[in-house]
């Protein structure tokens, strides 16, 4: 398994708009694509939610990375999208 953790930074007052934006935008994208949610978590203050992917092996990632950039409807990839958080940190970590 190939696992991605992203982390995004929020503010508590935009915090439901990033959960609806999450579960409206982010997530449907990725699992059009065969990504698999493993988990998110937002910590205590309510200031970055950390999310945790999983594919299948690198050449899955890599192809659903492929493939949410050339999708338009894609538009966490858009570049001026009004987006109710900032990405603070991906790691990517085989299984």
């Amino acid at each position: 398994m190939f696992y991605r953790k992203r982390v995004y930074q929020i503010s508590p007052e935009q915090k439901e708009a990033f959960r609806r934006y999450f579960h409206r935008v982010l997530y449907p994208n990725e699992a059009k694509y065969g990504a698999r949610l493993v988990g998110q978590w937002i910590n205590g203050s309510g200031t970055e939610m950390t999310v945790i992917w999983q594919y299948l092996n690198r050449a899955h990632y890599e192809g659903v990375q492929k493939h949410l950039q050339a999708d338009p409807r894609a538009i966490h990839n858009g570049k001026g999208s009004r987006r109710p958080y900032k990405e603070l940190d991906e790691e990517v970590i085989r299984g």
